[in-house]
């Protein structure tokens, strides 16, 4: 009898023992029953590269160099899968709309040359995001009439990725709005001064992600973000603008005059006067120079960015509701 008695408290014990691991396991991997994950975002984008940011002639694409007037609406949505506790591996589909305009601008050269643009941007990228800070709304153990901090609720994360884009610019000529990579403003198609071809640009490229944001969650399944990021870009050609202004009358013969007009678009503005202008009364008149064949119409060595805020709305499938975690 006390035999029996002494393998049946084993057992038990034993018993015991597996539950309470196991419940404890199961409570330590409930981030395993929210895996899947889908979001939909609304942000503002904003622009760099020839056109776009401050009054550079050739801005760098740092996160303080915009102009809110340049700024335009960005579209998202989303789906993530978490690969660990911390971590989430996130698909992306964005639309974003794009813009630069000259006029913004304080700096004579960029008056003058008098060069704007607007665009779509469509991207499919993914990333990877790692959260520095947890939300704690999975508490095991939750006492009665009390209630979690607004902090408590919080997530922080950074992200990094890349993905692909395609784009098409436009400007607008005489009160319409006319696509800009089939008009060859920098003379593609045509021979250079050593008798090549210029290429056409391609109107695709792949891009760099990264950035950070905070989560809000207003329970287990669903949250809100805020997000802030960038994406570096392998073209220089998003605004249209690049390299040198091409002989602007072989555009024309060529292209005809929407080309030739939309390539150089230099405009007389009042100004005081100095070195390289001539003066005729109180309005400067620019050299046409500035704007004239192989002068520079952009800048080749640094490829264009454009950066983005988002407010976004996420869903966290459950798995298995049969099988519920207790918390």
């Amino acid at each position: 009898m006390a035999k029996n008695f002494s393998g049946f408290s084993k057992s038990f014990v034993i018993l015991i023992l597996v539950i309470f691991i196991g419940n404890n396991d199961l409570f330590a991997q409930k981030w395993k029953y929210y895996r899947h994950e889908v979001s939909g975002s609304i942000g503002a984008t904003n622009f760099l590269g020839e056109l776009g940011g401050s009054d550079q002639l050739n801005p760098k694409f740092y996160s303080t160099d915009y102009d809110f007037r340049a700024t335009r609406p960005s579209f998202g949505l989303g789906y993530a899968y978490k690969i660990h506790e911390k971590m989430n591996l996130r698909l992306n589909l964005i639309l974003a709309r794009v813009a630069g305009d000259d006029a913004y601008t304080d700096n004579i050269y960029r008056e003058v040359r008098n060069l704007s643009f607007r665009g779509s941007i469509y991207e499919a990228s993914i990333q990877y995001e790692y959260y520095w800070l947890n939300a704690k709304t999975g508490a095991s153990y939750k006492l009665k009439g009390v209630k979690s901090s607004f902090l408590s609720n919080i997530s922080g994360y950074f992200f990094a990725g890349g993905g692909g884009i395609i784009f098409n610019s436009q400007a607008n000529y005489n009160g319409k709005w006319v696509d800009l990579a089939p008009l060859n403003t920098e003379g593609q198609g045509l021979p250079d001064k050593d008798g090549n071809i210029i290429p056409d640009y391609k109107q695709n490229t792949i891009v760099i992600a990264g950035g950070a944001g905070f989560r809000y969650f207003l329970n287990k399944q669903m949250s809100i973000s805020v997000e802030y990021g960038g994406r570096y870009t392998f073209s220089d050609y998003i605004d249209d603008i690049s390299t040198n202004y091409y002989d602007n009358n072989a555009l024309r013969a060529a292209y005809g005059d929407q080309s030739a007009d939309l390539a150089d678009r230099n405009i007389l503005i009042s100004q005081p006067d100095y070195d390289g202008s001539n003066v005729e009364g109180n309005t400067r008149v620019p050299n046409r120079s500035w704007t004239g064949k192989d002068q520079q119409r952009g800048s080749p060595l640094s490829n264009d960015y454009y950066m983005y805020g988002t407010v976004g709305f996420h869903y966290k499938f459950l798995k298995g509701r049969s099988i519920k975690p207790r918390f």
